[in-house]
């Protein structure tokens, strides 16, 4: 299993240069060339829609954000992703 760190540094060095295509790339060529992605995928799917929230807010990005946030519980992710895409946290992920 390869622990995600160095992918997370370099997206959020991307998302923080607005430059989303780049964090897009990074995170779909890791998905490619790591075996372990599933065991990540609270890390880079909230990579995902940090970047869609910090490119486009949307109605849509943000009704999946508020679907991240309610199925990964326990994600160090989720508050990442609440404060990028404006998602509240709902009691009991209701």
């Amino acid at each position: 299993m390869i622990p995600p760190w160095g992918t997370v540094d370099d997206v959020r060095a991307a998302h923080a240069a607005r430059d989303f295509a780049s964090a897009r790339a990074i995170l779909r060529r890791r998905k490619l060339e790591d075996p372990s992605w599933e065991d990540w995928r609270d890390f880079y799917t909230g990579l995902e829609l940090i970047g869609d929230c910090l490119e486009a807010p949307s109605g849509a990005v943000r009704s999946r954000a508020e679907a991240f946030v309610a199925q990964f519980r326990a994600s160090p992710m989720r508050r990442h992703v609440r404060r990028a895409c404006d998602v509240e946290s709902k009691p009991n992920g209701k």
